[in-house]
């Protein structure tokens, strides 16, 4: 008996460390596998909410997107816009300061604002009639309906603002453009403030992001504001990364009617690799009605 008590032997070792890694791969089958699926549940839950984030912050700005000045290029891949600041309606019917839009008379003394303003302290003034296409001062517009001799972006019915005074408010301008009135009234006798262009820029292909730009001049040319580098190289231009991780995004604008507003559809997805080694795509898709009465 003490022969056989001494240990195991050879072959009862082998069998236990045989059963023992058959154990072991069975427990990390059963526990690897919920691991894995649950770190790509993970990953993909990051992407949803990365896209929802972009598609929510582009979707806002969307809404203050002065009427008729969305412009979609690079086949998609971006949009442009300028953003409104503040508005309302301008006196067209004396007594007080009205807008005449006669192009034989100077509009030098500036119009009444009905109503009040939202935060006239913060608009910028400058008595430089090219500030306001430069970013350096806000825009006064009025009647923007993107088409021949009413497009902001070839400052056909753009001015400086001059100043602001006044209760209720008088705002005085000045056109860059050498004009002497606006070229026609809005129907509504509506005015918009505007400060600055907006672009995002998707690059898909080489860098996979999704980019915000703003601060540069107002261009007539969309196609030459189309790509990092043109926006880049304009005086006053920053750039914020909005998502990475960008496989595919699209940007179609449908600009809709006088009964009916605008439609911007954005389609984004995001691409990740899982743990589990394959390629996980998230797309997804917002459209964003916006104003184009003027």
């Amino acid at each position: 008996m003490d022969r056989y008590s001494k240990g195991f032997t050879l072959i009862e070792l082998v069998i236990t460390m045989t059963i023992t890694s058959i154990i072991a791969m069975v427990v990390a089958q059963l526990i690897s596998r919920p691991m894995t699926a649950y770190a790509n549940l993970s990953l993909r839950t990051q992407l949803v909410d990365a896209a929802e984030i972009s598609l929510e912050k582009i979707s806002r700005e969307l809404h203050s997107a002065l009427p008729n000045s969305i412009r979609i290029g690079c086949s998609g891949k971006c949009i442009e816009f300028l953003r409104t600041i503040d508005g309302g309606r301008y006196r067209e019917v004396g007594p007080g300061n009205t807008l005449n839009f006669d192009q034989a008379s100077l509009d030098s003394d500036g119009f009444e604002v009905l109503g009040p303003l939202t935060d006239p302290s913060s608009i910028m003034t400058s008595n430089n009639a090219d500030d306001c296409r430069t970013g350096k001062a806000h825009c006064l517009v009025i009647y923007n309906t993107g088409q021949l001799n009413h497009d902001v972006y070839h400052l056909d019915n753009i001015a400086t603002i001059t100043s602001i005074n006044g209760s209720p408010a008088i705002i005085t301008f000045a056109f860059p453009g050498g004009q002497s009135a606006f070229p026609a009234p809005s129907p509504s006798q509506r005015f918009s403030i505007v400060d600055r262009p907006i672009s995002y820029l998707c690059d898909d292909t080489v860098n996979h992001t999704l980019t915000r730009y703003e601060g540069y001049p107002i261009t007539t040319s969309h196609s030459s504001v189309d790509s990092d580098s043109e926006l880049m190289s304009l005086s006053g231009t920053t750039k914020a990364l909005v998502a990475n991780r960008v496989g595919g995004c699209n940007f179609s604008y449908e600009s809709g009617s006088a009964t009916r507003s605008g439609l911007v559809t954005i389609r984004l997805t995001l691409s990740e690799t899982m743990p589990s080694g394959h390629t996980e795509n998230i797309s997804l898709l917002q459209q964003v009605h916006v104003l184009n009465t003027p």
